[in-house]
Order: structure tokens, then sequence, then C-alpha cells
């Protein structure tokens, strides 16, 4: 989005004293209206969405991330997450290629990476898939030996 002020805009044209004040607070409130809910709207959503889970809510927080999925599509986080609301809703297909997402994006904390190849282990599982868990299972436990849970789950 580009914000654009000119000279010759009538709205924000003023002769004599006070012309930059009254420029520069409509510029503000321009900035205020259009760019800020862009910059915050999205972590608002993305902290109504994370509550409505903490509160076993999954659709509707699976409804907000998705928007958000939309705007920011390779975002690790907001993948991550849709892949637990897809997991926890029983949509095992959809959590799959979330959490698969996730483990192939680049510049992603490791412990997310490793959170996300864990629950694709879990997620074959439900999928009757367990070559394929076994798969992450092992990537898990290649890259953080003294995992428990892999170790568990194996």
């Amino acid at each position: 989005m580009t914000l654009r002020y000119t000279e010759h805009s009538p709205a924000l044209r003023m002769n004599g004293r006070g012309s930059d004040l009254i420029s520069k607070s409509a510029l503000f409130i321009c900035v205020t209206i259009f760019v800020t809910p862009v910059l915050y709207g999205s972590e608002l959503s993305y902290s109504c969405a994370i509550k409505d889970a903490q509160h076993g809510k999954w659709e509707e927080a699976q409804k907000k991330l998705s928007l958000m999925v939309v705007n920011e599509p390779d975002r690790a986080d907001i993948l991550y997450d849709m892949g637990v609301a897809s997991f926890e809703l029983k949509d095992f297909e959809k959590a799959r290629a979330y959490f698969q997402r996730v483990t192939e994006l680049e510049d992603v904390p490791e412990q997310l990476k490793q959170q996300a190849q864990f629950n694709l282990g879990n997620t074959y599982v439900e999928l009757k898939k367990l070559h394929e868990a076994i798969e992450q299972y092992e990537a898990v436990l290649a890259q953080k030996p003294d995992d428990e849970r892999a170790k568990h789950n194996l």
C-alpha cells in the first residue's frame, strides 16, 4: 500500500500558518486509519486464534488462521498452528500438508521445525502410514538424540 501526499491535493492544501501542521495531521490520520490495521490486524487475528485454540475452539481458530495463511503463506508459526488445528479437528490430510510445509521452509527456528516433524509423525500414524511416521521420528532423533517423545513413539 502506498500513501501519496501531493502539494496539490485539495484536502491537504491550506495557505498560511498551520498548513504544515494540518498536512502532517492529515497524513498521520491516513497512516493510522489505513496502515495500522494492515500491520497489527494480522497479529491481533493471530492472538485471537491462539486464544480460541487454548479454549478448545478449534474450528474458530482454524477459520482465523486460514485467513492469515492466505496473506502470509510461508509464515511457519501460522502454518504450524494450522496443522495443530487441523489435527485436532481430525483433518489429518490437511494437518500433514501444513506440518510438511513447515519442515520444508528455510529460516524456521530449529525447535519449531522439530516439533513440526514430530507432529508430522503423529499425523502419519493417524493416516495409517507407519513407515512415514517412523521416518519423521527418526528425523527428530537425528537432530535431537535425547528427544524422549520421539524415542517413545518409535
